[in-house]
């Protein structure tokens, strides 16, 4: 979520229109139309009225968004998870010493993935 969301969302949380946000803050209409859409973004000071105006700190407000990546990082589990299970699939079919291991191996990888995206992503 970005700034022009975050403003939407919370304007629609305090069930408060365009035009009432506009009053309040002392621009037109349009103006918190264009911030909203992303045409146009609040100066500082607008941005310290909004703060104030919908009770959430100017880093809240500005900060960006998790959401891609945390999905960046389900993505990494995902793969390793995909790179286990396909280790497993290749240790099935080898007809050599190296059969058990990689079997192991890609069940171990598969059943941690979460565990070790985590881990190198701490680092």
């Amino acid at each position: 979520m970005d700034l022009k969301d975050r403003m939407q969302k919370c304007r629609t949380q305090m069930n408060l229109t365009q035009d009432d946000v506009a009053e309040k803050l002392h621009v037109s209409r349009q103006t918190v139309s264009n911030w909203e859409t992303g045409k146009t973004i609040p100066d500082s000071d607008s941005l310290a009225a909004i703060s104030d105006l919908y009770n959430i700190s100017i880093d809240d407000l500005m900060k960006p968004s998790d959401d891609a990546e945390s999905t960046g990082k389900n993505n990494h589990a995902e793969i390793l998870m995909g790179l286990g299970m396909l280790l497993v699939i290749v240790g099935i079919f080898m007809n050599d010493s190296f059969t058990i291991v990689a079997i192991i191996a890609g069940i171990l990888i598969a059943m941690f993935s979460s565990e070790i995206t985590k881990f190198f992503n701490n680092k």
